[in-house]
């Protein structure tokens, strides 16, 4: 019942003997600055009954004369009706005992109406400024516009410091002789204003907070949407969570007609004919993630929030809109939108006894009222219950309560039981695989809690994160189906979990939005994972360790049929097999452009294959070299037969004396079998001049021969490049000619060459050509480096070398395994150094390979075997982690503070270890040490072999 005390008689209560005035300003700055400002008009009415008032007030709103005011007249008679409004429902509230329903009742209908007004004049003045055209420019019927009422504001439980969510349709069909493209811009545009007169914060404040994200897919769609648009999206992309939330809408104001056609296309994708037990295990996991961290005993009310926490207002809400999706479909009397009405309906049908929903009554109105409280106090949208031991004392008094130990009892008690009712529906439900904290993901707002959970977690971009999850239930095409959305709700916290355990959680979540967005079909994928936690761990470990890999998935996400193949973690580990690999691929007689497009991707492909190889331990980084290599030359042969066989065919010459007498040598760690996942080709491009075949002008020839390599190799398409090419190392650098004769290569390198650039000869290997010409320019080489030196003049240029890269390439940190000192560089230059210098007497000792130089300087006693350990030892360390960085694309900037354990992804740290040889905790946390007891190793042998 209704109190029907008047105004005056309300006027004259007092709690804890106090004065109305003093009261408010003892609990809440808000109401008392509203009595301060309004308090002289409410004693006007000191004979009413405060029903009388608001009904007066709701007479005045619709009274208001729209068509002739200004913009910011309305915006000012807006915020007094809202103030008044707000300050007289609060006294009825506090020192009338009103039930709490009629509280929020009198709230949504004040708001209702002031809503209305604000599209009656926002229509009116956008039609006034030629921005809109209707044939009957009436508010009302004919308009073909349907404003609708969300959440609580739908329900009419609206709050105190509640947003108004509301959606904004439009029926093309109600006004057929108009342009659907200008009436849906007019209806934009009239949605915009509505924003600004209510949401805009004047010198009179604000009416409400507008939110208009509960319209389909907001992220893409314009505020105002046609009823067609409408349709199609609930019927293909619509989800549970907005099942759950369009049963609590309303009509609230525009055209009725267009309103009733609505609710016509809306009820089958609400109301489900046959019973939706599929559809509950989608709404019990939005408790899941509400409560997961949750443990009944642990329900604490200082700090608990009232709504979404634990026993709160939402499980209550849950509790009964799970059963109506479920039941609805049949039975009409489920087909209610507030929250009593709906627990009424459950009692009636026997699906509730009416103890537990008077139970949930009684919590709810409990809940509702402090939260009521919460808001009073500072107009802030709160739903937290203090932690500050003064703020909650006072808190427990403004809810009428003795003092805060009666206030946590009579909490505590009813979240409890509102707990055990509502696992009396949700017993069977699955555990979630998380245990930090809140992973709530429906709806449009971001839930607190869970980005601090998510931050917790050590996600850098909470909000990222759940705008991310969010779009993955609606945006794309995988997730049309609802089962698709299920087994997605389901392993999104696993997902999560597993992401912040590599190297880049937000990398990670990135790239599966990536591979996700691209994904043909989403339920066999994610029964798939959930089955197979092997390839569940590799996948999160592609997205967050491996970016290159990744965005392979993303851009070819069929690849991931072929992953459950055992034979695809086991690639070709040699030129021949890589080759034949390809013939499957491609025809003989296919044109250049289609054999580059097949090739780049299956360079792409197979570098795909090595990674994940890798990451499943299949292959070890010390072997990478090899395989990148091996695929490096497959593919460079490939292109080169086919770029000859053009340009030979396009300038009408023999084919095989072009072939004969042209050669490619492999540089730097192409030339080493040294290579990794970023490497590019360091080339050196030669043609034989003294050959007995002659071609006209040959420098000029195979000059545009290599201008078209090159290109080939470089050229940049929808599928990337296939190598990035050097060619510095070539005589004369960057001023010389892009190919050289086989005589001018020698010629240079005997007589004008730098000791650098024989130090890089070392590393040199004909990977093109005939075998005949392949030999001659190994012998070449050879004897080129096996000429008498000057010991000493080598190794100081060597070491000046190296005093000019300290200088002008300094290492980022300890990490920089390249430049830092004592690191590849270094051993490069003791085994390249002592490899040119011994090489007169020893000739065998040249070998492209820096690990195989080493081995022979230890055979023929020129290091001894300690020095052999440690440099072999050091060498293989560093092109693990260098194989490692490359593959994970790790930014060395994240890697200057190894020492503080909560900074480093779990795998990549496991990774660093296992390649430091760490295994226990203790000497993890003493990887910074072991590599720097490295480094000071290698020094140290720089020092005696080098200066």
């Amino acid at each position: 019942m209704i109190p029907s005390i008047v105004m005056s008689d309300l006027l004259k209560i007092s709690k804890e003997n106090i004065h109305i005035a003093d009261y408010l300003a003892t609990y809440s700055p808000y109401l008392n600055d509203l009595w301060t400002h309004h308090g002289a008009w409410i004693a006007e009415y000191s004979d009413c009954v405060p029903a009388d008032i608001i009904n007066n007030m709701m007479q005045e709103i619709l009274d208001f004369d729209y068509k002739n005011t200004t913009e910011s007249d309305i915006m000012r008679f807006l915020r007094l009706q809202k103030h008044r409004s707000h300050l007289l429902i609060a006294l009825c509230d506090i020192f009338g005992d009103y039930p709490v329903h009629t509280i929020t009742q009198f709230l949504s209908d004040i708001a209702t109406l002031l809503i209305e007004l604000s599209f009656k004049y926002a229509v009116h003045d956008t039609i006034k400024r030629g921005k809109l055209i209707l044939p009957q420019p009436e508010w009302g019927q004919g308009t073909g516009l349907i404003v609708c009422g969300m959440g609580k504001l739908g329900a009419f439980e609206l709050n105190y410091s509640s947003d108004i969510d509301i959606c904004v349709f439009f029926d093309t069909e109600a006004l057929p002789e108009s342009d659907p493209y200008m009436l849906q811009e007019g209806y934009i545009k009239v949605t915009q204003n509505i924003v600004k007169l209510l949401s805009h914060q004047t010198a009179d404040g604000y009416v409400y907070r507008t939110d208009l994200r509960l319209r389909p897919d907001p992220a893409s769609t314009k505020v105002a949407i046609s009823l067609r648009s409408a349709e199609q999206y609930y019927e293909q992309s619509g989800q549970n969570w907005e099942r759950a939330a369009w049963i609590k809408a309303r009509f609230i104001c525009g055209d009725p007609v267009s309103w009733v056609k609505f609710q016509t296309m809306m009820r089958p994708f609400i109301w489900r004919k046959s019973l939706d037990y599929a559809a509950i295990q989608d709404i019990q996991s939005i408790k899941r993630q509400l409560h997961s961290h949750y443990k009944q005993q642990d329900i604490k009310v200082s700090g608990h929030d009232i709504k979404i926490g634990r026993g709160g207002i939402r499980e209550i809400e849950l509790f009964c809109q799970t059963q109506q999706l479920i039941g609805g479909g049949r039975d009409l009397r489920l087909r209610v939108n507030t929250t009593f009405d709906a627990l009424d309906a459950l009692v009636v049908k026997q699906w509730v006894t009416s103890e537990n929903a008077d139970i949930l009554k009684n919590a709810y109105c409990l809940f509702r009222k402090i939260e009521h409280r919460l808001q009073m106090v500072s107009d802030m949208q709160t739903h937290l219950i203090p932690t500050d031991e003064h703020e909650f004392e006072q808190i427990a008094k403004f809810c009428d309560y003795k003092n805060s130990t009666d206030f946590t009892g009579a909490v505590t008690e009813h979240l409890n039981q509102v707990v055990r009712v509502s696992n009396s529906l949700f017993a069977k439900e699955k555990p979630l695989a998380i245990e930090e904290g809140n992973l709530v993901f429906t709806g449009h707002d971001d839930d607190p809690s869970t980005l601090k959970t998510l931050e917790n977690m050590g996600f850098k971009r909470p909000e990222y994160v759940t705008a991310t999850v969010r779009k993955w239930h609606g945006a794309y095409r995988a997730m049309r189906s609802s089962k698709a959305r299920e087994l997605l709700t389901e392993i999104t916290p696993i997902m999560l979990k597993k992401m912040v355990q590599t190297h880049d959680a937000d990398t990670a979540i990135m790239k599966m939005d990536d591979f996700l967005e691209k994904l043909p079909s989403g339920v066999g994928f994610f029964s798939y994972l959930l089955n197979n936690d092997a390839l569940l761990d590799l996948m999160i470990d592609i997205m967050g360790s491996a970016p290159d890999l990744a965005d392979f998935l993303a851009r070819y996400p069929e690849t991931f049929d072929i992953m459950s193949d055992a034979n695809f973690y086991n690639p070709p580990d040699n030129i021949d097999d890589f080759k034949q690999e390809f013939s499957y691929r491609a025809s003989t007689n296919i044109p250049l452009d289609k054999v580059l497009n097949l090739l780049r991707r299956f360079n792409r492909e197979q570098k795909f294959r090595i990674g994940i190889a890798v990451l499943r331990n299949h292959l070890s980084y010390g072997d990478i070299g090899k395989y990148f290599s091996a695929l490096a030359q497959c593919c460079l042969e490939l292109v080169v037969h086919y770029v000859i066989k053009e340009f030979c065919d396009k300038n009408k010459i023999n084919q095989q004396i072009c072939e004969k007498n042209f050669a490619i040598i492999a540089m730097g760690s192409f030339g080493a079998d040294e290579m990794n996942a970023a490497s590019d080709l360091d080339l050196l491009m030669v043609y034989d001049a003294d050959s007995d075949e002659s071609i006209d002008n040959p420098a000029i020839h195979y000059n545009k021969l290599g201008q078209r390599l090159i290109s080939a190799l470089t050229l940049h398409t929808q599928d990337g490049i296939l190598y990035d090419v050097d060619m510095r190392l070539r005589p004369s650098g960057h001023s010389g000619s892009l190919v050289v004769s086989v005589e001018r290569f020698e010629n240079y390198q005997k007589h004008d060459a730098h000791i650098w650039e024989h130090l890089a000869l070392m590393r040199a290997r004909p990977v093109m050509g005939t075998d005949i010409l392949k030999d001659k320019i190994s012998k070449i080489i050879h004897t080129i480096l096996s000429m008498p030196k000057d010991k000493s003049y080598i190794k100081d240029n060597v070491h000046d070398m190296r005093e000019k890269l300290l200088e002008h390439r300094k290492a980022l940190n300890i990490w920089d395994i390249k430049l830092e000192h004592g690191g590849i560089f270094d051993i490069s230059f003791i085994a390249q150094t002592l490899g040119l210098i011994h090489a007169e007497q020893y000739p065998d000792i040249l070998h492209h390979n820096t690990l195989r130089i080493i081995e022979k300087l230890y055979l023929y006693q020129i290091i001894t075997h300690n020095h052999f350990e440690i440099l072999s030892q050091s060498w293989d360390i560093f092109q693990k982690m260098l194989n490692l960085f490359a593959l994970t694309k790790v930014n060395l900037q994240d890697l200057s503070d190894l020492s503080d354990l909560s900074n480093i992804p779990t795998t990549l740290k496991e990774r660093i270890a296992h390649i430091l040889n760490l295994y226990d905790e203790s000497d993890i946390k003493n990887m910074e040490h072991s590599i720097k007891n490295i480094y000071f190793s290698v020094q140290s042998l720089y020092k005696i072999y080098i200066h």
